[in-house]
C-alpha cells in the first residue's frame, strides 16, 4: 500500500509549472498531492508498461498509481507487457467506477507500440491526454567488468529510450494551449543521482531520465505553461 505517492514520483513536468520533485502548487490537487482530475473530469492518465520482469501498471507502484488517479476522477490507460495483469487492474478500476479504465498491453521495446498506445489513449480520452506516468523499469545488475552489451543496451532502452519515445509520440497532446493542466511523470531513482555498485547500466539510465525531464520542462515549459506571472509579463 502506497501511503505517500508523492515520494515515489521523483521527476515531474507540469503544464502549470516546471520543476522536479512534486506537482506544481497551481495544479488543483487531491489527497497526497496528486492532481485532482475532477478539476476536468475528462482528464486522462496513461501508465507506461515494461518488458521482461515487469514493474508496469499491472502490479506494484504502477497499479497503485493507476488506481489512485482513477479514484481522483481520471480515466486511466493501464499498460503492461503482461496482458492478464493489465486487464485485471483495469477491470478492478471499472468494477468500482464503470468506464474509468482500459488496458493497452504491450512491450516498450517494440517501437510500434507507442503509436498504438497513444492513439488508443487519445480515443479513450475524447481526443485529449492530460497525464503520463513513465513507470516502466526493472534491473539487470552486474559489475562493470562483467556486464554484457545486452545488459547495458536493454536497461537503457527500457528506462530511457522508452519514456522518450512515448513523450515524443504524445507531444501533440501536450504541446497545446487550451488552459488545461498537463503532467508528465518520469520515475527515476537515487541510483541515477548517486550511482550504485553493480548498476552502471541502471544508474546511467535513471540519470538520463532526470536529464530528459528537465529538458522537457525547458523546451515545452516556456511556451506552453500559462501562469498569472507569465500572462502579466506577456501583456
Amino acid at each position: 500500500m502506497i501511503t505517500n505517492p508523492l515520494l515515489i514520483f521523483h521527476h515531474v513536468w507540469c503544464r502549470s509549472s516546471c520543476w522536479t520533485g512534486r506537482f506544481a502548487p497551481e495544479l488543483p490537487s487531491g489527497p497526497y498531492g496528486w492532481p485532482d482530475c475532477n478539476h476536468h473530469r475528462y482528464g486522462l492518465a496513461a501508465f507506461l508498461s515494461t518488458s521482461t520482469n515487469p514493474v508496469g501498471s499491472g502490479q506494484g507502484i504502477g497499479a497503485e498509481a493507476a488506481r489512485l488517479f482513477a479514484n481522483e476522477g481520471c480515466k486511466v490507460v493501464v499498460c503492461d507487457v503482461d496482458s492478464a495483469k493489465a486487464d485485471a487492474v483495469a477491470k478492478a478500476i471499472n468494477d468500482a467506477s464503470p468506464n474509468r479504465a482500459i488496458s493497452v498491453p504491450g512491450d516498450v521495446l517494440d517501437k510500434g507500440y507507442f503509436e498504438v498506445l497513444v492513439r488508443k489513449a487519445a480515443e479513450f480520452g475524447g481526443g485529449k491526454i492530460h497525464y503520463i506516468v513513465n513507470n516502466a523499469g526493472y534491473t539487470w545488475d552486474g559489475v562493470i567488468h562483467k556486464m554484457s552489451d545486452k545488459q547495458w543496451d536493454t536497461i537503457l532502452a527500457v528506462h530511457t529510450t522508452a519514456p522518450f519515445r512515448l513523450v515524443r509520440t504524445a507531444a501533440p497532446y501536450f504541446r497545446v494551449k487550451d488552459g488545461e493542466n498537463r503532467c508528465i511523470v518520469n520515475i527515476s531513482s537515487t541510483s541515477g543521482t548517486h550511482g550504485n555498485a553493480g548498476q552502471a547500466n541502471y544508474s546511467l539510465a535513471k540519470a538520463g531520465v532526470t536529464g530528459l525531464t528537465k529538458t522537457i520542462a525547458k523546451e515545452w515549459g516556456p511556451q506552453f505553461v500559462s501562469t498569472a506571472m507569465s500572462s502579466g509579463c506577456n501583456g
